[in-house]
């Protein structure tokens, strides 16, 4: 769907439109479908002129109308702070990135030296499972993570056992 920015909001919000930050554009979080979306760049004439992603203003497609905007309200914290990570540092991403290279660190520090890192590698690994699957990302690389974190999580499983009961 293409969007064509600057776009005006809807008449039923011009009221709703959170006060300007120092800069003097408004960032507010868009509820559309029942849902909160997104954060909406929108300047001081009350038009929108872009989204808030990566610490940028983007002028992306929207997978929405700007007429069916429901309402707006300042952006909230959990978007603020995604909004504001750099490209490629994503949940999905560092997930990935700790499954596939802290992981096994931590499994052959937990098997050499500290057999009491093995406990902290399921831990990690849960978290990164949710990680992944909440977050958007790449579904081919998806499934073998896992798979890997299980493999990791097991492996960690049988060192413990077999350090604790040796």
């Amino acid at each position: 769907m293409n969007t064509d920015y600057p776009f005006e909001l809807p008449a039923h919000l011009s009221s709703r439109i959170p006060s300007p930050s120092s800069e003097g554009n408004v960032y507010a979080d868009a509820r559309v479908g029942g849902r909160w979306d997104g954060i909406l760049v929108i300047n001081s004439d009350r038009r929108c002129i872009g989204v808030y992603v990566h610490r940028s203003i983007v002028e992306w497609p929207l997978p929405f109308q700007p007429s069916e905007i429901e309402d707006v309200r300042p952006a909230s914290f959990w978007n603020r702070t995604l909004a504001n990570l750099p490209v490629g540092l994503d949940p999905y991403n560092v997930s990935v990135f700790t499954v596939w290279i802290i992981c096994p660190l931590l499994l052959v520090f937990g098997l050499t030296s500290n057999m009491w890192l093995l406990p902290l590698l399921g831990v990690i690994v849960i978290i990164c499972h949710i990680g992944m699957y909440s977050a958007r990302g790449f579904p081919f690389t998806r499934f073998p993570t896992s798979l890997a974190g299980l493999a990791f999580l097991m492996a960690g499983i049988i060192g413990f056992a077999t350090k604790w009961f040796s």
